[in-house]
């Protein structure tokens, strides 16, 4: 899966203005502005996130739901002159149209045959000479049409170098590369010349539905019956088919053969294509403020291992694991630890999330339940016992519900843990809770 990228690049505009313009926009559709930061990588679908990034010459609208929404918040945005839309498709097409007064004066499409059809949507695809007497940037034509000619196997990087040669770096970007969970993030910040303001907004409930309460205590574990697909004990069934395994293996020996021959040489030619292209000139500040930050949600205060992105705490026997950054992280990952010699996760969840879990199936049988607190957050521990090819193993959890989210907190073994074990992690997991003032 690729990059999917759809944003408005607004000529001259004040950022306010436009924020404003998006706000009541997103209001009329049902969508109300919430003070609370993100807590999830994704987004539910009562949820919309926006990302305005602007300076004295752009004002870039990232919003989360542009590909499905995005001709609708376009339209809002004519009332300006000049308008750029900039598109990235799977990581392999990117784009740019040019709306002038709300009619389209420039387009390009790095291969609009890819979806099949016909995708150019003007004679001329492209007009670097066009797009830069209209943005006021004389000289960068050939810059552009560089850009446009660019051979390489991600579409990203092309789009990023026409971004930074308009002098808009963040029309490339996604909302989600503005990492902004950290409470507190949600005001406006200023950094490397732009201003970048997150804006989270959640589904207006109707008149008289109340907000859903907690539900951990409340599930009833259910079993899911499947039925197995009945074996052929037929001699010649087996037979035929062992044959025609062979006979595939046969066919593609010559592939496996041409590839560990030419194996070096392919891994040659994908580090190249992989690698982005040189930079020329000085870097971008905001990309190398975007590539250096190093801000980490975790650290220890005391006996306290404390986590601000989620806002939440655990204390005793808990040591941080030192384990190298992972390229790509397990998401809503919260704590990594140890307790009782053995490694234990916490995974932040949506609370609806907990609803599969307590569904049995695939040979999955619940040992022990439990049900108690910590402070007011509903705790339930449960050890799950799942049946394998050879033999089971088993899955120790536990589940701390607060208002926004679930943590989990688990570790799968092959024997059960001991009672001196179960003991100490209980006793840890008790202290989950949130950070004071938080």
């Amino acid at each position: 899966m690729g990059t999917w990228n759809r944003n408005f690049l607004v000529h001259h505009a004040k950022a306010d203005v436009v924020r404003n313009k998006v706000v009541h926009w997103l209001e009329r559709k049902g969508f109300d502005q919430s003070v609370d930061a993100p807590l999830f990588d994704d987004f539910a679908d009562d949820e919309r996130y926006l990302c305005l990034v602007s300076n004295l010459e752009w004002t870039i609208v990232l919003y989360s739901e542009a590909f499905l929404e995005g001709d609708r918040l376009l339209a809002e945005l004519q009332t300006w002159p000049i308008i750029l839309q900039v598109t990235i498709a799977d990581s392999d097409v990117w784009g740019y149209d040019l709306l002038e007064d709300g009619e389209l004066t420039a387009s390009f499409n790095s291969n609009p045959r890819y979806f099949g059809g016909d995708d150019q949507k003007l004679p001329i695809n492209g007009d670097p000479e066009r797009l830069c007497r209209v943005l006021g940037l004389p000289g960068r034509e050939a810059d552009i049409r560089r850009c446009q000619r660019a051979k390489v196997l991600f579409s990203d990087f092309p789009c990023r170098s026409f971004c930074q040669v308009l002098g808009a770096s963040a029309g490339a970007l996604h909302p989600g590369d503005f990492d902004l969970r950290i409470p507190g993030s949600g005001s406006p910040t200023e950094i490397a010349g732009w201003r970048i303001e997150p804006l989270r907004f959640e589904r207006r409930r109707p008149f008289g539905e109340e907000p859903p309460g907690r539900i951990l205590h409340s599930l009833a574990v259910r079993q899911f019956e499947t039925r197995e697909v009945p074996q052929s004990d037929d001699p010649d069934l087996k037979r035929n088919l062992q044959r025609q395994v062979q006979a595939i293996r046969l066919l593609f020996l010559p592939f496996a053969l041409i590839g560990k021959v030419l194996g070096p040489v392919i891994g040659w030619w994908l580090r190249r294509k992989l690698k982005p292209p040189a930079q020329k000139g000085p870097s971008d500040p905001l990309l190398h403020w975007l590539c250096r930050r190093t801000a980490e949600p975790v650290a220890m205060d005391g006996e306290w291992l404390l986590n601000r992105r989620f806002g939440i705490r655990i204390r005793s026997g808990v040591q941080l694991r030192n384990v190298p950054k992972a390229p790509f992280p397990i998401p809503n990952e919260i704590f990594n630890f140890h307790i009782a010699d053995r490694s234990l996760l916490a995974i932040a969840n949506r609370p609806e999330w907990l609803r599969n879990v307590y569904i049995l199936k695939n040979g999955r049988t619940v040992l022990s339940d439990e049900l108690f607190f910590a402070d007011d957050h509903p705790v339930r521990a449960t050890i799950f016992r799942v049946e394998g090819p050879t033999h089971p193993r088993f899955e120790q959890m536990w589940f701390v519900e607060f208002e926004r989210f679930v943590v989990t907190v688990g570790v799968t073994t092959e024997t059960p843990l001991t009672g001196g074990a179960l003991a100490a992690i209980k006793e840890v997991v008790r202290t989950l809770g949130r950070i004071p003032g938080t």
